[in-house]
Formats: structure tokens, C-alpha cells, sequence
């Protein structure tokens, strides 16, 4: 998800403020009284503040979930996270490193809604120019996770220009780049038009078909955008697919498909709102809705030592302390029908 981001802030610029946003659940056809109440209550005494800085996810005033650059926590529990801070890549600032492999074509290019590209800048690099170049790159997409890959053969690497001059989008191909042992394909291309429409498609798959792909398409619409997208998880110990649709200023649907997964339906009410129903298994899970207003992040110190699990664990604790307060009757039920799996193994483990 933090390569995600990534990609998303290529097309997407991110608030530089935070948004506090709250539930309000309404009603549903597969809880109990006891169960809604419960989670109406718990919803009431939660908030969920979020920025490109991070996350804070608070309970009656004390944290959480909370997530900066670098850290990640629960409670007074925190470990470690390779992330930095999410900002947009500087396109200009690549080509400076590539300069020496620049060629120029001036091949009229259907960038989908982005219009059309008429002039690219181009550089195909093998493998000693890549592995010289990629850990800066990597550095400069505050990704130094990736700085350590390497291909086979060549990579190549795309610039978009329109008639104007002015930059909008990019495109990299590697067939065999290797990361962490495992040799992907690997395929990126974005573009956005100033004041249009835009496209991003990516994927990053192994030798047998699995792994990630994403595609997304955005048009300008009265107030926001009309999108459609799909991110996927091919293969692998737990494949899902999330789909995207609508428009941001009217009925947006984001569909999951994966093991008990359902569909959620948000519709825009006004500048701050929007009513949301949760449909899983054909029936509704869940409607409220979804309000959020500006608001600040907290200071985090630095993560203590630790590891995921512990802040896992710790998470599901609280969590699950949570659930029996305001749902004494009827937690369990709440616990299985929103839950993932770490707080029912933590709930097995209890004494």
C-alpha cells in the first residue's frame, strides 16, 4: 500500500492539512439492537484523524492506531516502519539523473484522458547504467526500500510532453527486475492534462502471473471527479480486488472482493458529508454516515524498539477491551462480523 501511495501522489496532490472524520452508524439488517447501539457507541467515542503525515485513530481521547514516517503504534506500543513521507516525485530531478541516456522522439502518444503526448524524452538503460542510477532514484521517491533492486537486461524510462512543452506523465518498463529474490515485470505509465482528465496503470508481476495491478482513470467532473479503477492482488496465500466508481460529488461504490469482503456505497451529502451503506453477503452490513472536518495531527515521539506483532497484539487488545464495554451482550457478534483475523486469534488467546 506505501508503493500505492506513491503512485497515487504522482497524479494526486495530497492536503497539506489533516481531517478529522467520524462514523455514525444508522442501522443495519444482519446486527442485532444490542450490537448497533454498541457500535454506535464505540464509533461516538472514536476519532480518526488523517493527513499525507500520517494517521491517529483515537479512543476516548487515547491512541489507537497511530502511524508516522518511520513508526507505527498502538497505545504506548510502537515499532519501526521503513516509510517516509509521501510527496510527489519530481520528474525534472529524474531526468537529471538519466541525462546521459537522453534521446528525443517526437511520436504522437495517446495518453488517454491526459490527451496526447507529441514530444517524449527516452532512456533505456542496461544493467550497470540502472544499478548506478536506481538508488538514487529510489531515494528521491522516498522509497529506500527498493534502492537494493537490480535488473536483468534493460529498463527503460519515458517523459511526456504536450504541444505546449509542458510535462504530464511518465512510463518505466523493466521485463526482469529483481527485489528481495524475486524477479518481477514491472510496468508503470501516469499522465495527467492541467485542468483534464488522467490515467495511471501499474503492475509488478512474477514469472507466474502473480502479484499487483493497478489502473486508474479520472475525469474532471462538476465539483471533483468522475473515477474508475481497480487495484488487484493476483494469486499469492490471499488474492483480492478492489474496484472503484462513481463520482466524488455525487454516489462513489468501492467494491472488495476477497474472503468476507462486501461492497460499500458512498453517496456525497454537502461539502462535509456523505451517507455510506455496507452490503456483505447480499444483505446490508451496515449504513450511516461519514462526516469530517479540518483538524490537527498530534506529535509522536520516536518508535520505541519493538516488532509489527507486538503492536499487533496490542492493537487487538484494545480493541477487543473495547468491543466488551460498549457491546457487553453482544461483542462477539461485532467482533465477527467487522473484524480481521488477528483480533479473533488475540480473543483465543485470552485467559
Amino acid at each position: 500500500m506505501r508503493v500505492l501511495a506513491i503512485l497515487l501522489s504522482l497524479i494526486i496532490s495530497l492536503p497539506s492539512g489533516a481531517l478529522r472524520v467520524t462514523l455514525t452508524p444508522q442501522g443495519s439488517d444482519t446486527l442485532s439492537q444490542g450490537a448497533l447501539d454498541g457500535l454506535y457507541g464505540l464509533l461516538l467515542n472514536t476519532e480518526t484523524v488523517l493527513s499525507a503525515e500520517g494517521i491517529d485513530l483515537l479512543l476516548e481521547g487515547e491512541p489507537l492506531l497511530w502511524a508516522r514516517p518511520g513508526a507505527i503504534g498502538s497505545g504506548n506500543t510502537a515499532a519501526p516502519m521503513t516509510a517516509g513521507t509521501t510527496t510527489a516525485f519530481d520528474a525534472r530531478a529524474l531526468g537529471e539523473l538519466l541525462s546521459p541516456w537522453e534521446t528525443e522522439r517526437t511520436d504522437s502518444i495517446n495518453l488517454q484522458e491526459a490527451g496526447a503526448s507529441s514530444r517524449q524524452l527516452r532512456y533505456v538503460l542496461g544493467e550497470e547504467g540502472f544499478s548506478r542510477v536506481w538508488p538514487d532514484i529510489a531515494e528521491r521517491l522516498d522509497l529506500p526500500e527498493l534502492g537494493g533492486a537490480s535488473i536483468t537486461g534493460k529498463a527503460t524510462f519515458r517523459r511526456y510532453f504536450d504541444r505546449q512543452g509542458q510535462e504530464i506523465g511518465a512510463y518505466f518498463y523493466a521485463e526482469k527486475f529483481l527485489l528481495a529474490g524475486v524477479t518481477r515485470e514491472v510496468r508503470l505509465e501516469y499522465a495527467r492534462k492541467p485542468g483534464g482528465g488522467f490515467f495511471l496503470s501499474y503492475r509488478a508481476l512474477d514469472k507466474k502471473g502473480s502479484g499487483l495491478r493497478v489502473s486508474l482513470h479520472g475525469k474532471p467532473a462538476e465539483d471533483g471527479w468522475r473515477l474508475n479503477g481497480e487495484t488487484r492482488q493476483i494469486g499469492g496465500d490471499a488474492p483480492w480486488s478492489c474496484s472503484l466508481s462513481g463520482r466524488t460529488d455525487g454516489k462513489l461504490t468501492l467494491e472488495w472482493k476477497a474472503s468476507g469482503a462486501g461492497t460499500l456505497l458512498l453517496e456525497r451529502q454537502g461539502e462535509d458529508a456523505a451517507d455510506f451503506t455496507l452490503t456483505m453477503d447480499k444483505k446490508i452490513a451496515l449504513t450511516g454516515r461519514v462526516t469530517w472536518q479540518e483538524a490537527r495531527l498530534l506529535s509522536r515521539g520516536a518508535a520505541a524498539e519493538g516488532k509489527m506483532g507486538d503492536v499487533s497484539a496490542a492493537l487487538a487488545r484494545q480493541l477487543l477491551a473495547a468491543l466488551r464495554l460498549y457491546a457487553p451482550e453482544d461483542w462477539q457478534q461485532l467482533l465477527h462480523a467487522f473484524a480481521y483475523g488477528v483480533w479473533i486469534d488475540a480473543q483465543k488467546e485470552e485467559p
